[in-house]
């Protein structure tokens, strides 16, 4: 009897790896590409688990999956003369709900405002500033050798709102995020240059207008054209309200980001 059960046991089991193995296999080679683009964009857009994607798939169907998920910048810069800074009106009536959740002040933080968003799939945070003016990038103490914490940093500079900026390259991987991807500019001047990296992704930041600019100028010419704190990565989502084209899933998988 005991001799029964536990070859019952076994049985069930051996049933169940079945399942799982032959799931595995529809989920990862059947029709429905949904799960295998996600799992591949995934893995390659990070930076130690790309063996996840390789395991499964040959380098040829790899890279067919990587160009069919992708976003591809409009190639356009920001038209800086179309944007004007200055006091918004108090509203008691708004055009959308998107409007009111951005113009309508919360009362504990009249300066800076936090909006939970969520949607199929994901769930993140929105940070509107009302005064450009008082956005600036902060270093690291150690830049170009090691990076910091995002919270130490802001917490040393006395921030009252802080976002990661750029990309890092990791040449120990180490994860110390001391070499950035691209063009640095602080205070109008270039502290690093994507030369380092051989990285191009547009640069992204305000001018000494107070205007958030996205432009895909060199380095030089950012700075020339008054560019005064700015980063560079890509890819640039919506520029001048002319969005990206975005095939299949993007391309970046799902992971963590900043915009």
């Amino acid at each position: 009897m005991n001799k029964s059960k536990k070859y019952f046991k076994l049985a069930i089991f051996l049933i169940i790896m079945d399942i799982f193995t032959l799931t595995g296999f529809i989920l990862s080679y059947g029709p429905w590409d949904y799960l295998r683009n996600l799992l591949v964009t995934t893995a390659m857009t990070t930076k130690d688990h790309k063996y996840l994607a390789h395991i499964l798939y040959t380098d040829e169907m790899i890279k067919d999956i990587m160009n069919n998920n992708y976003v591809k910048d409009n190639g356009l810069s920001t038209d800086a003369s179309e944007i004007t800074i200055g006091q918004i009106e108090e509203k008691t009536t708004y055009d959308s709900i998107y409007e009111e959740q951005i113009l309508k002040r919360d009362p504990e933080h009249e300066d800076y405002k936090i909006i939970e968003v969520s949607g199929s799939g994901y769930k993140g945070f929105i940070g509107v500033i009302y005064d450009p003016s008082r956005v600036s990038l902060l270093l690291a103490p150690k830049f170009g050798q090691t990076g910091e914490f995002l919270q130490t940093m802001a917490k040393d500079a006395g921030a009252k709102l802080a976002i990661n900026a750029s990309g890092f390259i990791d040449i120990n991987e180490r994860g110390d995020g001391g070499q950035p991807t691209g063009t640095i500019i602080k205070d109008g001047k270039i502290v690093w240059t994507g030369k380092e990296t051989g990285y191009s992704g547009g640069i992204a930041g305000f001018n000494k207008d107070n205007v958030l600019v996205l432009t895909h100028s060199t380095a030089e010419e950012a700075v020339n054209s008054g560019i005064r704190d700015a980063v560079e990565f890509g890819p640039f989502l919506i520029v001048n309200g002319v969005p990206a084209i975005i095939k299949g899933n993007g391309g970046w998988g799902t992971a963590p980001r900043t915009v």
